[in-house]
């Protein structure tokens, strides 16, 4: 579940470039976590040279994790300014909710073209490790369970242009939720809240299958109880 903007960087086929890869992806995923989980709150600032020491790897290092946190929107890099931990504002969250609504459900159709055993096993196996990741109180790694459901999902709708703007709302959803939900959180209902997309593309009822998917994103408990309403 690592950064695809770090997996592979073509031409880097040397021990020594494929280490700093590897390296970089430990910075970002630890980076990641901490500002998902508010460790490094909103517009905290990045220091290179203290996240070098921290992690004993040189400022480039530092940067390629840095650069692919800009990818995600989770960190701001000014010119001259320094690098900033991106704002979690209520606004952002709500657009990227209708964004995200929009993407998934527009996608239904496309996915049940490709839906068949192989994709609703992978699929039913997330859900199942997000169970287990809640039962564990792991946030995180419930989100990303959650995350690779659905862009696992999207995947089958074959539109790979569209797919990082999905996986940007993604992340965004899941930092607001978490740094705002305190302790109401219900994490294995967030599993199992699922399992009605997966029941409704099983069928290969498209329309059942659009609704589940707009139902589900839109009816996050921190969003709500419905962002829809506010449009009608």
């Amino acid at each position: 579940m690592a950064n695809e903007n770090l997996d592979k960087q073509p031409g880097s086929t040397t021990t020594t470039a494929r280490r700093s890869v590897k390296r970089s992806l430990t910075v970002y995923d630890d980076l990641q976590r901490e500002i998902m989980l508010g460790v490094l709150p909103p517009m905290a600032t990045i220091v290179e040279m203290d996240i070098a020491e921290r992690f004993g790897c040189s400022q480039s290092t530092v940067r390629e994790a840095l650069i692919a946190l800009s990818n995600d929107g989770l960190v701001e890099r000014r010119s001259h300014r320094g690098t900033f931990v991106a704002d979690a504002r209520a606004d952002d969250a709500h657009e990227m909710i209708r964004i995200r609504r929009d993407i998934e459900a527009r996608s239904m159709v496309r996915v049940l073209r490709r839906f068949g055993s192989l994709l609703k096993s992978e699929l039913s196996e997330t859900i199942d490790n997000m169970k287990a990741a809640a039962m564990q109180d792991d946030v995180y790694q419930v989100t990303l369970y959650d995350r690779a459901f659905h862009l696992n999902l999207f995947d089958a709708a074959d539109l790979p242009s569209v797919r990082p703007m999905l996986q940007r709302c993604l992340i965004h959803n899941h930092r607001f939720k978490i740094l705002n939900s305190g302790s109401q959180r219900d994490l294995y209902e967030t599993a199992v809240r699922h399992e009605a997309i997966l029941d409704a593309l099983a069928e290969g009822n498209a329309k059942k299958a659009t609704a589940a998917i707009a139902h589900h994103v839109t009816t996050i408990a921190e969003f709500g109880p419905d962002i829809t309403e506010e449009e009608e």
